[in-house]
């Protein structure tokens, strides 16, 4: 169920990106890619919102009460959280209280209309065998977790440019098979 909500909710924000699309279309030289720098009392505040997601998350979806591969949705909405708070305090244009209250705003609209979808989700397939029983973990999935968080959080602090070989790996292994065909043509 919580895959199917995701489909759904997915499938709206990709209509809204395809909708959106035509409102404003510009080349541009991409710009050098700003150095993270996060102070101790920001990673404090980062860690609150984040743990005070996931537990509203639990709270609302029952995802993420018990070692069982639900925790990982759980996972993603800390992180998710996390890094809507670290944006936001980051962001010069916002006074202080600015920074602390719109996420807490956004995290609650956003995990209360998700809990909202994955309830009624739930509901309308509440007939179905094992909709809402999750399975148990297993070591690939605590190892695939680990690697994510890793992955994750080097990511994160650009320590993967400070290794080129792996940066161009996954500059280049992010880029479209040599034989896709696009639609439209580069001027470049």
């Amino acid at each position: 169920n919580a895959a199917v909500v995701h489909l759904i909710l997915h499938g709206f924000y990709k209509a809204y990106l395809f909708l959106s699309s035509g409102e404003e279309v510009k080349h541009s030289v991409p710009k050098e890619a700003q150095r993270i720098s996060i102070k101790p009392l920001q990673v404090i505040v980062v860690l609150i919102y984040g743990i005070a997601a996931a537990f509203l998350f639990s709270l609302i979806t029952g995802k993420g009460t018990s070692l069982d591969s639900g925790i990982f949705l759980t996972l993603v909405v800390a992180i998710t959280v996390g890094q809507i708070t670290y944006n936001f305090l980051k962001e010069k244009s916002l006074t202080g209280v600015q920074k602390i209250i719109s996420p807490i705003v956004l995290f609650l609209l956003g995990i209360g209309a998700y809990g909202m979808m994955y309830n009624i989700v739930t509901a309308v397939m509440s007939d179905m065998p094992f909709v809402a029983r999750a399975m148990p973990l297993s070591v690939v999935q605590i190892a695939f977790g680990i690697v994510f968080l890793l992955g994750f959080f080097i990511m994160k602090i650009g320590y993967h440019r400070r290794i080129p070989w792996l940066y161009v790996k996954l500059l280049n292994d992010s880029q479209p098979y040599k034989k896709t065909v696009f639609t439209y043509k580069s001027k470049s």
